[in-house]
């Protein structure tokens, strides 16, 4: 904490996710340690579900305040851009998800036009649903999850 500081108490959906990047950046090794520290459930009121569009907001907050510090590393800078499609790309999903559709269709064309297969698919699956009010981007995302043997098509 000395090092780093506390949480940031402007953030109210990333104070954690501004933490982990502010302690990686400044050199800790984070690792994995095997078993359970906490949990959390997702339901139609939890934060997390309800307020999402709040966390992509405070994500770009964060995201900015990373690639707007001077002493970045170059391969850490490098990074801004696929940082910038990963946001939109969830900013996407968030809307598909939450039926608003006007709001999803504009985006969708970055990732059609994208490298990541998996990604301009499904943003063209999306699309199809945005105009003729059809369901196939959730069939296909089922399908892919499915045959992925339970993991999600990637981010």
């Amino acid at each position: 904490m000395d090092r780093i500081g506390l949480f940031d108490e402007s953030l109210h959906y990333c104070m954690d996710y501004d933490y982990w990047i502010r302690m990686a950046l400044a050199g800790y090794e984070i690792r994995y340690v095997p078993g359970f520290r906490g949990a959390f459930r997702l339901h139609a009121t939890s934060k997390s579900v309800s307020q999402a569009f709040k966390f992509e907001n405070e994500m770009r907050i964060v995201i900015s305040r990373v690639f707007a510090e001077p002493a970045l590393a170059p391969e850490v800078r490098a990074a801004h851009e696929e940082a910038s499609l990963y946001l939109d790309w969830r900013m996407l999903k968030h809307h598909y998800v939450q039926g608003k559709r006007s709001e999803a269709l504009p985006l969708t064309g970055r990732f059609i036009r994208g490298k990541r297969n998996g990604r301009r698919v499904l943003a063209a699956a999306i699309a199809v649903d945005c105009v003729l009010h059809t369901s196939f981007a959730s069939a296909l995302d089922k399908l892919v999850f499915r045959l992925n043997r339970g993991r999600l098509l990637p981010d």
